[in-house]
């Protein structure tokens, strides 16, 4: 009895066990973060020893775990993980030895300790990054042009300079813009309705948005629906536009192809919206209507996302215009 009891809770079958009970059976977790859930718990169970008890997993065994995943080149990326992923990881087993401590597997939660990691400022395009990317799409698209013939790759380029430009210019997440329909958009008011992912409709923004982005959005309504009189209103504008994996690999390869010389190494669909506050902060724009702009209920989120530096020596120019106008 005790040799079945002792092989059940083996840590593995306790990750499994865990995976379904709190993250594939909860229907308010997306299927997205169930799959990238799922694939970071099946990598770490690959780093568990072969057939160690759920007991077993203690701080040594951790700490070794931790070591080989600072250590040892990743099959995918050719360099061992970064500390960002590897605490992410650790969070990930805690989460697990607490359940197991809740279902009475083991005794107490060992102590994890998370690693190092240094923090650094907000990335963020600069408006001359912004402009430098979106002459690259706009030559790009010069480049394919030819009569009322699109290419496949044409049109990927149409889109991806439609995401980009919505989400510069409005500052939402690539999710909300995903989910975003045509009936969301009043181009009579110029206003773009935002519902909440959560059920609380309390929580729903309306954004007036600028002149250009408006105009943007009234051109594009039926030019990504296969030139078919369909009411784009029955339409998301998730069907017109690329995923967002595939947004940041095909932003990588813009600047890759075209050798765009950028103010930051990391490139990401989701910078975006740090660019957007960050420039919103450094404009002169209140914080506290940026926060109400962007749906944050706190300024404390307002800090994470812009960069602080930039909006430092925003703060210095400014001092030094009204110096110069004094004397």
């Amino acid at each position: 009895m005790i040799n079945l009891f002792f092989k059940k809770n083996t840590a593995v079958k306790v990750f499994d066990e865990c995976i379904e009970k709190t993250i594939l059976n909860n229907n308010k977790i997306t299927a997205t973060t169930k799959e990238k859930t799922s694939s970071m718990y099946e990598s770490i169970k690959s780093s568990i020893p072969e057939g160690l008890h759920i007991k077993d997993l203690n701080f040594t065994v951790i700490e070794q775990m931790k070591a080989e995943w600072e250590t040892t080149n990743t099959f995918r990326y050719k360099r061992p993980y970064r500390p960002s992923t590897i605490n992410r990881r650790l969070t990930h087993i805690k989460k697990v030895l607490v359940y197991a401590f809740n279902m009475g597997y083991i005794d107490k939660v060992p102590v994890i300790k998370s690693v190092f990691s240094p923090k650094k400022g907000v990335d963020y395009f600069t408006v001359s990054d912004f402009k430098k990317i979106c002459r690259a799409l706009k030559k790009e698209l010069c480049d394919f042009k030819s009569g009322m013939i699109q290419t496949e790759r044409q049109l990927s380029m149409e889109k991806l300079y439609f995401t980009i430009m919505v989400l510069a210019l409005t500052g939402l997440r690539p999710t909300e813009f995903n989910r975003l329909k045509w009936s969301d958009w009043d181009s009579k008011e110029q206003q773009l309705t935002v519902l909440p992912f959560s059920a609380n409709k309390s929580r729903t923004r309306i954004l007036k948005v600028s002149n250009e982005c408006a105009t943007l959005l009234n051109s594009s309504g039926f030019r990504f629906n296969d030139n078919k009189w369909i009411s784009p209103h029955r339409r998301r504008l998730v069907d017109h536009v690329i995923a967002t994996d595939r947004q940041n690999a095909a932003l990588v390869s813009l600047i890759k192809r075209n050798q765009l010389k950028l103010s930051t190494e990391r490139t990401c669909i989701r910078m975006l919206r740090s660019s957007f506050c960050t420039w919103a902060i450094t404009s002169g724009m209140n914080s506290q209507l940026v926060c109400t702009y962007l749906g944050w209920s706190s300024e404390l989120q307002l800090k994470n996302y812009m960069n602080k530096q930039a909006v430092l020596d925003a703060k210095q120019n400014v001092e030094k215009i009204k110096q110069l106008k004094i004397a």
